[in-house]
């Protein structure tokens, strides 16, 4: 049971997604039991670009690197019911960096 309880959180997480506020696109990667490996997809191919994990209470935390502006974002995401749909808040290693952010699957 808790496998497949691992192998649908995984399913709703794991594909390309685009990010609402920077229209910017990201191929989330399942690896492990609960990891994930975040890269952006560009027309220059992927590149990776952070690293998180899949909770036990289905949350998605991640570490993600914004290499225009040099600095890291926490993200908390929850995904919707129907899987289409990630959202939560971010904060940057200065606090007043932060806001909500809503990815949709391609």
């Amino acid at each position: 049971l808790e496998f497949r309880r691992v192998l649908f959180r995984s399913q709703n997480v794991c594909g390309e997604w685009i990010s609402v506020t920077s229209r910017k696109r990201y191929n989330f990667i399942c690896s492990g039991k609960d990891g994930l490996e975040i890269y952006e997809v560009g027309t220059g191919g992927q590149n990776k670009r952070g690293t998180g994990k899949i909770t036990e209470n289905g949350i998605i935390e991640v570490e993600l690197l914004v290499v225009e502006k040099n600095r890291k974002a926490y993200l908390s995401l929850t995904p919707s019911d129907d899987g289409r749909k990630l959202q939560g808040p971010w904060h940057g290693d200065d606090l007043r960096e932060s806001g909500h952010l809503i990815f949709y699957k391609t």
